[in-house]
């Protein structure tokens, strides 16, 4: 790929390997609301899993969250390999993945303020692709 589309993907891969490791799941336990017996806990999600990542984790068999960082790393540093058996298919799953992003833009959500905000497909990338610019919804 030209230098300028890769920067695209280097900089998703980048995105995606910080929201990765800033939010892994985290549950704890609290005393339940309503207490149906003596010591009864609950368990409550401190921390979430990005929404992107626990789609993958859904779609694919063993997914690792440590492959995963890995295929990550190499992407952002431009040094992903081409896909093989182990443990190069998270390469080629993390490409698809940011390809899909690019190219269908993406909602990311915050958990810190609570927000979630739309980022727009990459217009640049869908025209070296040879995609239909989109229509704007709003005018």
């Amino acid at each position: 790929m030209p230098v300028d589309i890769r920067r695209y993907f280097i900089e998703e891969a980048k995105f995606l390997h910080s929201n990765l490791k800033q939010n892994k799941l985290s549950v704890s336990l609290i005393d339940a609301p309503y207490q149906r017996f003596e010591g009864h806990k609950i368990r409550v999600v401190n921390v979430r899993n990005p929404e992107w990542y626990s789609s993958m984790y859904q779609r694919y068999f063993h997914f690792r969250r440590d492959r995963s960082l890995n295929a990550l790393e190499r992407l952002r540093k431009s040094e992903d390999n081409p896909f093989r058996i182990n443990p190069y298919k998270y390469d080629m799953r993390f490409r698809e993945e940011i390809f899909e992003r690019l190219i269908e833009g993406y909602e990311t959500e915050y958990f810190s303020c609570g927000k979630i905000l739309w980022n727009p497909p990459n217009e640049t990338v869908r025209e070296f692709f040879g995609i239909k610019k989109l229509e704007r919804m709003f005018g």
